[in-house]
């Protein structure tokens, strides 16, 4: 049980952070623009269920990462592993 716990969170984890690297595309392509659309977190929250705060967050870390190099790379590599490339 505990191997399957640590599994899980790593694919979390590597799912997470592709969400954050789509979330950066699709804020920066304003993809999310539309009649009553506020932002890119208001898209978000409206669309999966978060909370205004959350998707506030994701957008504002998602947003970042082009400045942050290693973490961009770690996100890489955690999804490379992830399915075995």
């Amino acid at each position: 049980m505990a191997a399957a716990i640590t599994t899980l969170a790593g694919r979390l984890a590597a799912g997470e952070a592709e969400q954050l690297e789509l979330i950066g595309e699709f804020d920066a392509r304003q993809a999310w623009a539309g009649p009553g659309l506020l932002s890119c977190a208001h898209w978000l929250s409206w669309k999966t269920g978060m909370s205004p705060n959350t998707a506030r967050e994701r957008v504002r870390i998602a947003r970042s990462l082009p400045a942050l190099p290693l973490i961009t790379g770690a996100f890489g590599a955690c999804r490379s592993r992830r399915s075995g490339r």
